[in-house]
């Protein structure tokens, strides 16, 4: 090689790499738009599904129509303002922690409504800081004419904190009055006892039938937010805008959910849990014949479960309230038989004491009942007085009734 060619080589050695901007803008991941107000600019990012769209075991279109009546049943309340779909918007926020505090922000915001034929659902991104007000001001131009707010731990987290923000921004005065439907609070009455989480998640996986495909989690969606900042790279954002979406629609299905258990027979259900819930349900609202059809179908499906036991200790609560006593001694003789339960035995002195007057028997379970509180100890002592009381009393009524009967 000679001498020219080897300085040549060796010059475009040392020249510098040409570096390349790999960065990808919003534009070009996700199909949205800047959207401009009069307090700046957001981006916004619209989607359109059709109603008969699957989402797990349900479509979209399963929601409706809703019944005023089973909502209020399943809420526990007379509904401000019935739930129409139409007027209603399904809501999930990410943000940049789990605070709830001024340092805490509201980065994007999911809205979906039905309307028309479609579902559609409406992203809002703050892009960086500055932005807020301009974010927050279109987020409350949608909401304009909302009556329901749906929402998933958005009662205790998205919604207070987007008060908060809300108020930082001085812009109270513009939120709408709505009635709030927390999906959270209603999963839990169902599935509290059965899951060991009540987690949106683990309702998809163990109750809605869908599952997630490389979907980011939640714990690292703030800091990958605080990585856009630093880099503007779209394709940061990609994955906490499906997951947002996954949120929404995930919400729709399970209202659509608790909506079929809250218009639900006693034999149209067959999860056990499902039915013992609705029964406890029926009877807080003194639906006491639905409630004994819910009880007693949760109690033949749970077989010989831990659960059956718990069912067991409602249903005998629920016989005594209607009056049904020989069901209610026979369902706690059962309870006393699978487990050592001080309430129950308490129920069963009662039973025999004040009812059927057999003073041997009250004895008897008076005794059971004080024998399990010593052995609990301090903690049950106050239950121990009332079952030493309860047996002195006893002691009296059998000395009284000997002594009739040696006297007649």
């Amino acid at each position: 090689m000679e001498l020219k060619e080897r300085l040549a080589r060796i010059e475009d050695m040392n020249r510098p790499t040409q570096v390349v901007d790999r960065k990808s803008p919003l534009e070009e991941i996700l199909p949205g738009q800047e959207v401009k107000n009069p307090l700046g600019s957001c981006f916004v990012v619209t989607s359109s599904f059709p109603v008969g769209y699957k989402h797990g075991f349900y479509s979209l279109q399963d929601i409706s129509p809703v019944c005023p009546q089973a909502m209020s049943f399943l809420t526990g309340k007379e509904l401000q303002k019935p739930l129409h779909l139409h007027h209603a918007v399904f809501l999930d926020t990410e943000t940049t922690g789990l605070g709830s505090g001024a340092g805490t922000y509201v980065f994007m915001v999911g809205l979906g409504f039905f309307a028309g034929h479609s579902f559609t659902l409406k992203q809002y991104l703050m892009r960086d800081y500055d932005e807020e007000p301009s974010f927050l001001y279109q987020l409350l131009q949608e909401l304009k004419g909302v009556e329901t707010l749906i929402t998933f731990n958005g009662r205790a987290f998205d919604w207070p904190l987007l008060n908060t923000r809300f108020t930082m921004a001085r812009m109270t005065q513009a939120v709408p009055k709505m009635e709030n439907i927390d999906l959270l609070s209603l999963a839990r009455k169902f599935w509290r006892g059965w899951l060991t989480s009540c987690s949106l998640n683990s309702l998809e996986n163990n109750i809605l039938g869908f599952k997630r495909a490389n979907d980011i989690p939640g714990a690292e969606i703030p800091q990958r937010y605080f990585d856009y900042l630093q880099t503007k790279d779209g394709k940061l954002l990609e994955d906490i805008f499906s997951h947002n979406v996954f949120d929404i629609l995930s919400m729709v299905v399970l209202l659509s959910h608790l909506y079929s258990l809250g218009r639900a027979e006693a034999g149209e259900i067959i999860c056990p849990w499902e039915n013992f819930a609705l029964g406890k349900l029926h009877e807080a609202r003194n639906n006491y014949e639905k409630a004994r059809s819910f009880l007693e179908k949760a109690y033949m499906l749970a077989g010989k479960s831990s659960l059956a036991t718990k069912i067991m200790k409602q249903l005998g609560a629920l016989y005594k309230r209607i009056g049904e006593w020989e069901k209610a001694e026979k369902i706690w003789l059962a309870v006393v038989a699978k487990e050592e339960s001080v309430s129950t035995f308490e129920e069963l002195a009662k039973l025999y004491e004040h009812r059927k007057k057999d003073l041997e028997s009250a004895k008897y379970a008076a005794r059971r009942g004080l024998s399990i509180c010593l052995q609990k100890g301090y903690s049950a002592m106050d239950r121990a007085e009332d079952f030493e009381y309860r047996l002195a009393r006893l002691e009296r009524k059998l000395k009284k009734r000997r002594t009739a009967s040696f006297n007649s």
